[in-house]
Parts: C-alpha cells; sequence; structure tokens
C-alpha cells in the first residue's frame, strides 16, 4: 500500500523537483452505485473512447473519457481567475479592456458608435479560448502597438519556457486537489 499524502509530503514536493502526483481510485457515480454516469460528449454526440491495459486483465478494455486533461486544465484556469478577480491572487496575465464598447442602451446609437450588444468588461489570458495565441489578443494593440509585434511577445515566440517563468514558478506552488498536485518540472530557465 502507498504511503498516505500528508501536507508535510506535499509541501516537500512542491518545493522540491515533483512533476506529478498519482493517485487512483475506485470511484461510484454521484447517484451511488450502479447508478448511471453521464460522459461528456464530443463532435457529433460521441464520447470519447479508448482502449486501455487493466492489470486484471489480459486485453485492453473498452473505456470512456470521464474528464480530459483539457477540461480539467479549463477549471483551474477559472480557479485561478476567480482568485485574481477577489483579489487573493496576484499572477502575470495579459488583459484587453472592452469597457470602451459597452453599450449604452441605446441599440440605434450603440450600432452607429460600434458598440458591442453585450458589456464584455475586460478579458484576460485565462479566460480567452486559445491563451496566449487568441485572436483577441493577436489582435489587440498595447500602447498603439499591434500585440503580434510587441518585444515582448516577439520574445515569447522566439523563448516560450522563459517567457512562461512566472506561470510555471506558480504553478509549482498552487495546482494541487485532493488527490494530487501536478506542478510544472524544474528546468533551466535562464
Amino acid at each position: 500500500m502507498p504511503d498516505e499524502l500528508t501536507f508535510e509530503k506535499l509541501k516537500s514536493a512542491v518545493s522540491g523537483s515533483a512533476a506529478a502526483f498519482r493517485c487512483r481510485n475506485k470511484l461510484q457515480p454521484a447517484g451511488g452505485k450502479g447508478d448511471k454516469v453521464f460522459p461528456p460528449t464530443y463532435a457529433g454526440a460521441k464520447y470519447a473512447d479508448e482502449k486501455r491495459k487493466i492489470p486484471e486483465r489480459p486485453e485492453p478494455v473498452p473505456c470512456v473519457l470521464l474528464d480530459s486533461v483539457q477540461s480539467q486544465a479549463n477549471r483551474m484556469e477559472e480557479a485561478l481567475q476567480m482568485a485574481v478577480n477577489n483579489g487573493d491572487l496576484a499572477i502575470p496575465l495579459i488583459q484587453v479592456d472592452f469597457s470602451d464598447y459597452a453599450p449604452t442602451g441605446n441599440e440605434e446609437e450603440d450600432r452607429k458608435n460600434g458598440k458591442f450588444r453585450d458589456d464584455i468588461g475586460k478579458i484576460t489570458s485565462l479566460q480567452v479560448p486559445h491563451r496566449l495565441a487568441d485572436a483577441i489578443l493577436r489582435d489587440s494593440q498595447y500602447a498603439g502597438i499591434d500585440f503580434p509585434i510587441l518585444n515582448t511577445v516577439k520574445a515569447s515566440t522566439r523563448q516560450a519556457l522563459k517567457m512562461q517563468r512566472p506561470f510555471f514558478s506558480f504553478a509549482r506552488r498552487l495546482f494541487c486537489s485532493e488527490c494530487g498536485i501536478a506542478p510544472a518540472p524544474k528546468a533551466d530557465w535562464e
């Protein structure tokens, strides 16, 4: 039986070189043993399925994905954004402010003046669908300079890991959950 995950072990791993914790649990549906499970569906109303090798079985077994790495990352980004919004956390983010395009309530005037139908407010790199490569950022300007030609953006395309250092450093300390942690690996950033 593996060792129990304690706070001290977690703290040691986060401050050390651990890249991930692995936790295996036998799960039951929220409705109780034997209840139905409703996996997410993808394009064409299909489940994400695959064959997996299970130690007790001689042949791979068909399995359905219940949660993806991408889905987990989306939830972590949402939690990070909430922490930033609440003032509990300060991390480096790129933000686009659409406040100047908020509707006034006069549809005709808003249409004439290029206002949006909805008040979008500010959007950060945690909220845009394609993170730092999103068109919302790509088509933005900072101090009158197009986003893609800003020196920091050019540098990020040449030296992505260096530019992501604050995110990875933060991730090492934060991405924890009840069963485990998946901090970014240590690397030589300089």
